[in-house]
């Protein structure tokens, strides 16, 4: 018997699930002692209210393989001499992230996924109001600066300068991205970089669909949404949105009366606008997709891959050691370099195994999944940060008999 009433209930679900997206990779990670204070306040709340954990076998078996991974990376950085005080603040993020599983039911899953959604939202009509006064009033970027910080990460601090426009837009590198003679600033939303918000933007696109009942007015919010994902300037963001609405539209099975035909032409349009969206934003010498690959960020991911393959080569089952300095790079070769084969196949156990009968159906809630599963696997580092964990338990808590 519960006594926590449901509206408290809801609340601290939809803070938890936020405070947790802010705890890494994010703006507000400098307050990441506060952030775990506030979070365990919650979980405590919940347990002196009377709240009363909700087991299954998915959430079980999920969280089971994330302790065992945790445990992993913990054993293998003592082994081969890397392990710090960061390594352990980072396998309590990934657990914090994962217990999310215990805190969502069905009646607080829509609530969970509103915690990612509102915020995104929020943040796309502020960018939407500071570009149409650029783009319209033709007012400069640099005039619309009310405030401005560094987010120090790793050594890095001019990477991470954020600068608050009108009315309430984080951006970094102002007038580093554009098209054309308009040098605009890329959206970053109160993520640390635009390559982790366009994840938060393209999961809010989606699950815009599986909230119950539907906003009103949804597509308005769409094209909001699409309007914040152009303005990252996230190459990887723009091509992980075509890949899962792909998946959304011609793989997943959903129960409507959408026939092959307007599924087909569905596709073709936004195959035709994909194209425009490249001619029209990536076309920049920096942010171009084959001039990233020859060039910028793109190149070096490229090279830091070729590394991480040699290191496979000669260090197959175990790697070299997690978090060892020699690896650089977010892919998943650069994971097996560092954890070896043995720790990546945990590592994708975790995922699979809590999801069989979804990935078998092919459940639609997969798309909330696939833009941070791909931005893992091809561009950045989010093996060990909170973000994954919490939208991965976002899917294995989905009610599936509501489903069917």
């Amino acid at each position: 018997m519960r006594n926590i009433s449901k509206k408290l209930e809801l609340t601290i679900v939809f803070l938890l699930v936020l405070l947790l997206l802010n705890l890494r990779p994010a703006i507000l990670q400098i307050y990441g002692e506060i952030l775990i204070i506030l979070i365990v306040s919650l979980i405590f709340i919940f347990w002196t209210l009377g709240y009363r954990y909700q087991f299954d076998q998915r959430k079980t078996t999920y969280f089971i393989l994330t302790y065992f991974f945790c445990n992993y990376l913990v054993i293998h950085s003592i082994l081969f001499n890397t392990i710090d005080y960061s390594i352990i603040i980072g396998v309590i993020f990934i657990m914090l992230g994962a217990s999310v599983v215990f805190h969502i039911n069905k009646d607080t899953w829509d609530t969970a996924l509103k915690a990612i959604i509102y915020p995104v939202v929020f943040f796309s009509f502020s960018y939407f109001v500071t570009y149409f006064l650029i783009i319209v009033f033709d007012i400069s970027i640099n005039q619309l600066v009310y405030f401005k910080f560094k987010v120090d990460q790793s050594g890095i601090s001019d990477h991470y300068m954020i600068n608050l426009l009108f009315p309430f837009s984080p951006m970094v590198g102002l007038e580093n991205a554009g098209f054309g003679f308009l040098r605009l600033g890329r959206a970053v939303g109160y993520m640390r970089e635009p390559g982790i918000f366009q994840i938060l933007v393209n999961i809010s696109f989606f699950g815009l669909d599986f909230l119950n009942p539907q906003l009103k007015r949804v597509h308005l919010y769409k094209i909001l949404l699409l309007f914040s994902l152009m303005f990252t300037f996230s190459t990887a963001g723009i091509s992980i949105f075509f890949i899962t609405y792909l998946f959304y539209t011609l793989v997943a099975k959903k129960h409507t009366r959408l026939t092959q035909i307007k599924k087909y032409i569905s596709v073709f349009t936004f195959a035709v606008l994909g194209f425009g969206f490249y001619l029209f934003l990536f076309t920049d010498n920096k942010f171009g997709l084959l001039r990233k690959l020859q060039y910028a960020s793109g190149e070096s991911r490229m090279e830091d891959m070729q590394d991480s393959i040699n290191i496979i080569s000669e260090n197959a089952f175990l790697g070299i050691g997690y978090m060892n300095s020699l690896i650089e790079g977010g892919s998943i070769v650069s994971l097996a370099a560092g954890i070896g084969i043995m720790g990546t196949i945990l590592f994708l156990l975790l995922i699979i195994l809590p999801n069989l009968n979804i990935i078998k159906n092919r459940n639609p809630v997969l798309v909330l999944f696939i833009p941070v599963f791909l931005t893992a696997i091809f561009s950045q580092p989010l093996f060990d940060k909170p973000i994954f964990y919490l939208v991965l338990g976002l899917v294995v808590s989905y009610p599936i008999k509501q489903y069917n």
